[in-house]
């Protein structure tokens, strides 16, 4: 029991104290409750932040690969360019009188005769013919002196 005192002088109360045992347990399953759902709540909002960063990263490195891939291109196009117009330089520099200037000066080298130059006169058409009669499989040297006995009497 408690006596409050205040400023009035006319009236002194009472307290007697009531045992609030119940409603600080209450209070206390209430607070253990909502703190419990406020850890899965804060779990669960940091399960959202960790898979939202995880996927801006993954979006991150795609865009990295993409700028990479994007630049080998652009290197691979201009290479081509330079290599198109090596090409053509090239091309353009042969010329067949330089080509035999420097064969006849440099090597020495000498334009064929019109005795020293054969013509083959084709006729009918281009065909090749397959003998069966040389294909026997041999192999090593065994199959070098089987085709040389094979040739000298075949031309016989």
């Amino acid at each position: 029991m408690h006596v409050i005192s205040g400023t009035s002088a006319y009236k002194t109360e009472y307290i007697t104290e009531q045992p609030q045992v119940k409603t600080t347990r209450k209070i206390s399953s209430k607070s253990a409750a909502r703190a419990k759902q406020n850890l899965v709540h804060l779990v669960t909002l940091l399960a959202v932040f960790s898979i939202a960063i995880i996927i801006c990263s993954r979006y991150v490195y795609i865009y990295g690969q993409n700028e990479t891939i994007q630049g080998l291109k652009k290197e691979l196009k201009d290479k081509q360019t330079a290599n198109t117009q090596l090409e053509l330089n090239i091309e353009q520099s042969v010329d067949t009188k330089s080509i035999e200037d420097f064969a006849e000066n440099e090597l020495n080298m000498q334009k064929p005769e019109r005795y020293q130059t054969n013509y083959v006169i084709v006729s009918g058409d281009d065909e090749m013919m397959h003998d069966n009669k040389a294909d026997t499989g041999d192999e090593g040297i065994l199959g070098v002196f089987t085709g040389i006995v094979r040739a000298l009497t075949w031309n016989n």
